[in-house]
């Protein structure tokens, strides 16, 4: 187990995995396990709804009798108390469906909403769902759902994003496509309705794509990351920023493509509100079952800033950043796993937390979970460890089994950072 480094600041962070044997650690404020009986519950994504004050987390369900898995959504306050829990399964309630992520967004007029999206299996293959929901303090309450979004040759989301109120709330949304190329969407938050086109990164020498993360730089332009396959068999960590102008979506720089000959990945993109740099965060595999922790500056023109960017990590781990946040002194949280069994695929995790300098020094380091966790999912890469919220409360939300209630849970950790 990696050890605590000092922090240069205090802050104060919400955990959400999954856990068996957790053991008492310095720093932290509490922990709970939530779950129910002979199931896994499994979370890919967290989101935290100031307004309302409460944490979103979603994920997926395994029923171990019906072997169908259902979407999972929680509703937790910031004590750690879980208020609601519900599954999801398409208008009739017989489809497979899994939840990628989720955003919240005020409504002056009815309060708290959230977006969920991901994954459906209808009769013609996998597709994309959106499904927005009302909290009112107790419950959630289905607004509207969409089962098909985009249309049918799209299969997966795997991350939503507000990107502002002009005209009304909204969101963008990054996944792939059937043909396995990256997809890029605009959605409104009142109907569902798609804003222009739907984008697919479709260049000559890639093989093919997934949109992993992505963030509004204003109104019409946004960045997206993920992963790319190139002609030459290469796994490489792809940035591209896009326009969309009055509907139409256009390439405005890029795709720039990082990394080496084996698999990389960025898995999340930040903009700065602080004046930062444009960061990513993700993984630099360096073989099958060695990965390295990996965040990258890029410069005004889109290009990978040496001076900042930077890989750590332990030899013949397999060790990677999903999620990254900014503070306010322009520094960054970034939050991942590491899977501890050395040279070997045994999916046996701890939750990853650290803070990094503006430059690219280390400030601290932190791990959870303990020694006993198991962080495999129904598709392992896209069991995400995701961070939410500000300097002073980060929530990161992972899928791990074994479990203490049933045979997985979701598990959750508030620590304070000093």
């Amino acid at each position: 187990m990696k050890r605590f480094l000092l922090c240069l600041s205090m802050c104060c962070f919400v955990y959400l995995s999954g856990a068996q044997n957790v053991h008492a650690q310095r720093g932290y404020g509490w922990e709970k396990c939530f779950g129910t009986a002979m199931n896994t519950e499994s979370a890919n994504d967290i989101c935290y709804a100031s307004d309302a004050g409460v944490y979103a987390v979603v994920g997926y369900q395994m029923n171990y009798k019906m072997m169908i898995p259902s979407a999972y959504i929680s509703i937790i306050d910031p004590n750690g108390n879980l208020l609601w829990s519900g599954t999801y399964n398409g208008p009739n309630n017989d489809r497979t469906c899994i939840a990628y992520s989720v955003a919240a967004y005020w409504d002056r007029y009815e309060g708290e909403m959230f977006l969920v999206t991901g994954t459906i299996q209808n009769d013609d293959g996998q597709d994309i769902f959106l499904v927005k929901y009302k909290w009112d303090r107790t419950s959630l309450t289905k607004v509207w759902e969409k089962t098909c979004l985009g249309g049918s040759s799209l299969k997966a989301a795997y991350k939503i994003a507000l990107v502002g109120y002009w005209y009304a709330p909204h969101f963008v949304i990054t996944g792939e496509t059937d043909n396995n190329k990256m997809c890029l969407l605009e959605v409104y938050a009142n109907n569902g309705d798609i804003y222009g086109t739907v984008y697919t990164m479709d260049q000559r020498g890639i093989s093919s794509s997934v949109g992993y993360g992505v963030v509004e730089l204003d109104r019409a332009h946004f960045y997206v990351c993920g992963k790319a396959v190139l002609a030459d068999g290469n796994k490489q960590a792809f940035w591209i920023h896009v326009q969309n102008q009055g509907g139409w979506w256009t390439r405005w720089m890029g795709p720039n493509y990082f990394g080496g000959p084996n698999e990389d990945i960025g898995y999340a993109i930040t903009k700065g509100p602080y004046a930062g740099s444009t960061a990513i965060a993700g993984k630099y595999g360096s073989s099958p079952t060695n990965s390295d922790y990996w965040l990258l500056t890029l410069d005004s023109n889109g290009r990978k800033d040496g001076t900042n960017s930077r890989t750590w990590g332990d030899a013949n781990l397999n060790e990677e950043l999903h999620s990254i946040e900014q503070t306010y002194y322009r520094d960054y949280i970034v939050a991942g796993r590491a899977d501890l069994d050395p040279d070997q695929y045994n999916y046996h995790y701890n939750v990853y937390l650290a803070g990094v300098g503006s430059s690219g020094s280390m400030q601290w380091s932190r791990y959870f979970g303990g020694l006993q966790n198991a962080g495999f999912g129904l598709n392992s890469l896209l069991s995400f460890v995701r961070a939410t919220g500000t300097n002073q409360y980060i929530g990161i939300a992972t899928g791990m089994v074994p479990g203490t209630i049933g045979v997985g849970d979701v598990y959750v950790v508030r620590y304070a950072q000093y």
